[in-house]
């Protein structure tokens, strides 16, 4: 495996995606579009989960609740899309400060193999 790079499959524990949701819930909260969108769906269909344990039976009630508000089935993919770049665009933006924080690793493990191993 090439340095640097992690193994293709990393599997994720509890707390990892944990971790993530609520990344992903403050990002898509501050995001907020004005109205009913694919945020409020989310939201709502979680919280539906509970209560509504067939998953179609969930989105159609959801989507009927929101459609009520306004939310059209064009909004909603719409939307959705548009928060799926934004997690994009995070991804993007994590990544880049990944490999910056490689570099530095790197760089400083051949300061720490110049200086030291040479002293």
């Amino acid at each position: 495996m090439p340095q640097g790079h992690a193994p293709a499959h990393i599997s994720l524990s509890t707390e990892d995606i944990d971790r993530f949701d609520k990344h992903f819930e403050q990002m898509f909260d501050n995001a907020n579009l004005p109205g009913p969108d694919y945020y409020e769906f989310w939201k709502m269909t979680e919280a539906l989960a509970v209560h509504v344990r067939d998953e179609r039976s969930r989105i159609a009630a959801t989507f009927a609740s929101l459609s009520i508000q306004g939310l059209t089935q064009e909004r909603l993919v719409e939307t959705a899309q548009q928060y799926k770049g934004l997690i994009n665009d995070d991804r993007s933006r994590f990544g880049k400060a990944c490999d910056a924080m490689i570099r530095k690793i790197d760089d400083d493990i051949h300061k720490i193999q110049t200086t030291l191993y040479r002293a």
